[in-house]
């Protein structure tokens, strides 16, 4: 993770606790990032991703909401107090919008690993109460 290429890590694995320092290098958030491999871990990898997604379409908003806001701060003219309110309600006079890493030109980088997820029957076969 050194070259900052590798932001966030989503672990499907069954035999995450045995092999912990095998992932060791990778920085997993343990409490939301490994998942193990069952039928609906597909879904789960979906959704967050599709967070991921929309965390970012979110900040690019503000971004181009805060850029506005500038500019109407320099202009000469009155500003529209319902913009003056949406510029309020943003945040904007205590903060410009922050990504949640340190470089805000692309989405979070995530990668998906899957370990010993492959011929897991979890994935396949009916639970016991499907039967």
């Amino acid at each position: 993770m050194d070259a900052k290429c590798i932001e966030r890590v989503i672990l499907v694995t069954p035999t995450y606790r045995s092999n912990v320092h095998t992932f060791q290098g990778l920085n997993i958030n343990e409490e939301e990032d490994i998942i193990e491999p069952t039928k609906n871990a597909v879904s789960l990898v979906k959704q967050k991703l599709e967070s991921e997604v929309k965390e970012w379409e979110e900040y690019l908003v503000k971004k181009k909401k805060y850029n506005e806001y500038l500019k109407s701060m320099q202009s000469d003219t009155q500003m529209d107090p319902f913009k003056l309110l949406e510029y309020m309600d943003f945040g904007f006079f205590e903060e410009k919008p922050k990504w949640k890493r340190e470089d805000d030109s692309h989405p979070t980088r995530v990668y998906v690993l899957c370990d010993d997820a492959v011929s897991y029957t979890h994935l396949t076969l009916p639970t016991n109460r499907e039967v």
